[in-house]
């Protein structure tokens, strides 16, 4: 039973891991970031967010109910959209914030910021509201 629990642990660890990162962007480095010219590109990382959170819970599914094929196949498309992500935010976001904050101040400030219970991204918390 231990080993069947492995997977799901680990992808509760990620979870957390993404929200606390996707919190930390949307709620403080983006308002920094965003200007004129890169807005609609943060427009689009804060959609990604949302769809990276699903896809999340899709794995999560899988998981419980035991897909094992299923879960690998989606946790391997997450990885594919974690690294496009990551090189979009790094061109467009982390390049503004470079020129206008210490970063290593900005990352250690992450640190003591603890996501909210019951938080959404600002994609899915958008959705949500027009259901």
């Amino acid at each position: 039973m231990e080993n069947d629990e492995a997977p799901l642990d680990t992808l509760r660890v990620l979870r957390n891991m993404l929200s606390s990162h996707i919190f930390f962007e949307e709620n403080y480095l983006f308002d920094i970031a965003r200007n004129p010219e890169n807005a609609a590109m943060i427009n689009g990382l804060e959609a990604e967010h949302g769809g990276i959170l699903q896809l999340l819970d899709k794995i999560e599914d899988y998981l419980v109910r035991g897909d094992v094929a299923r879960s690998k196949d989606r946790a391997e498309g997450l990885e594919r959209v974690l690294e496009a992500h990551d090189v979009s935010e790094m061109d467009t976001v982390y390049k503004v914030l470079d020129d206008r904050v210490d970063l290593k101040s900005v990352i250690s400030a992450r640190e003591s910021i603890t996501v909210p219970a019951g938080w959404k991204s600002k994609v899915l918390a958008k959705y949500d509201r027009k259901r």
